[in-house]
């Protein structure tokens, strides 16, 4: 799998191919700590479970709006 897109679409996942390469220039740098975070990031990509961004070069996550509700599902009421 590449990406979100499957194999034979002629769409090129950019999320995918840039969260890969920040976790493998992390990791040979020896700063394991955010290639783990860029791993764990793309598996949540890859799952659905969280939309990616990047900003100046970063990346960040947040939850798809129609599954923001079941983020506080667990929560004890007030």
């Amino acid at each position: 799998m590449h990406g979100v897109y499957s194999e034979d679409s002629n769409i090129i996942d950019f999320n995918y191919i840039k969260l890969m390469q920040l976790a493998e220039l992390y990791a040979a740098s020896g700063r394991e700590g955010l290639a783990e975070a860029c791993y764990n990031a793309l598996d949540l990509y890859l799952s659905g479970t969280v939309e990616v961004y990047f900003k100046a070069g970063e990346p960040y996550i947040t939850t798809p709006a129609e599954h923001a509700s079941d983020m506080f599902e667990n929560l004890p009421e007030e």
